[in-house]
């Protein structure tokens, strides 16, 4: 039924009949949206009363048995603690990666590499020792000072500390699953320090995404001694999981972990289509991205935004780059 529309003559009366008739919530079709709006939105909604809630609820008092807040953060810095990996070492990398070539050049990738293994260790870091001290803050050992405060309510909270997330990677996962990305992030990140330059790469797992897609067109550069600031990319979806891809493309690279809201990639059509019902994202094919140099793309090509968290907005930082647009 369409509601929405402007009755040609009649009295106050009729019209204000007339209006009476509107849905007392606007359905996502009026302002052009997919159904899957309505449900983003629900949700958003619920997660800022749920935060509201977490915020507001007394952490100091135990009774009837129940698990006190100190008793929850202790016992999940003790797991934390136990499952944090080892700092990476470069001495372990594997030959091929800082080999020079016959120019006497390293492949930018692994220059990539090495400062994506620097922030990692940093966080690492940061994690193990906050979390000495808040073990020793509330045994009594030491001062509770802010931070560890606002440290012990986010780990209550099943928050990811502001101590942490000023030297994470940019995420809005709550607390455990932070952790359970953080290791994945880094088994990918050692497995490419000691078996070698990947075939397809995790897009995803990187602290600074736009460093790894500089560094891509620097080798392209290199390689074809050509201007770095002739090269874009062009983008081709390879319809193959990457877990079956077996050999890295002659130029470019092939990526994966690329997720896309409010569409999805159509196997049969092979383009872009409408989303399913209560998907509200789906997981995007490889891509191969491929340098090209002058390259214009095409008139048919859609230009889609890429953000490193679903979040849409973002800050600039010293080196000019969106810390969350890429």
């Amino acid at each position: 039924e369409n509601f929405y529309t402007v009755p040609t003559e009649g009295t106050l009366t009729s019209f204000r009949q007339h209006i009476e008739q509107f849905p007392l919530v606007d359905r996502p079709e009026l302002f052009g949206l997919d159904n899957n709006a309505d449900i983003v939105f629900q949700s958003q909604e619920t997660n800022r009363l749920m935060f509201d809630i977490l915020s507001i609820q007394p952490r100091l008092i135990s009774q009837g048995g129940k698990t006190s807040a100190a008793s929850l953060a202790m016992s999940m810095a003790k797991r934390v603690l136990e499952s944090l990996p080892m700092p990476l070492n470069i001495v372990d990398a594997h030959e091929s990666l800082f080999k020079p070539n016959e120019h006497g050049v390293i492949n930018s990738l692994s220059t990539v590499l090495s400062q994506e293994i620097v922030r990692y260790n940093k966080l690492l870091s940061v994690i193990r020792t906050s979390l000495l001290e808040l073990e020793k803050a509330i045994k009594g050992l030491v001062v509770m000072s802010a931070n560890l405060e606002n440290m012990f309510a986010s780990i209550v909270n099943n928050q990811v500390p502001e101590i942490w997330s000023k030297k994470s990677f940019a995420s809005i996962l709550p607390l455990e699953n932070w952790i359970k990305d953080l290791k994945e992030r880094f088994d990918v990140t050692h497995k490419w320090l000691v078996n070698g330059q990947p075939t397809v790469f995790w897009i995803s797992g990187f602290y600074f995404p736009q460093g790894f897609l500089t560094a891509v067109l620097q080798n392209h550069a290199r390689k074809y001694n050509v201007p770095i600031d002739t090269l874009s990319f062009h983008f081709e979806v390879i319809e193959i999981p990457h877990n079956h891809i077996a050999e890295s493309p002659s130029d470019g690279v092939y990526i994966h972990g690329l997720f896309i809201e409010g569409a999805r990639w159509d196997k049969e059509e092979h383009a872009l289509a409408e989303p399913l019902t209560g998907a509200m994202y789906a997981e995007f094919p490889v891509l191969h991205l491929l340098p090209k140099q002058n390259h214009q793309f095409d008139a048919s090509d859609y230009i889609c935004p890429i953000y490193r968290t679903p979040d849409r907005a973002g800050s600039l930082t010293t080196t000019g780059h969106s810390t969350n647009f890429i």
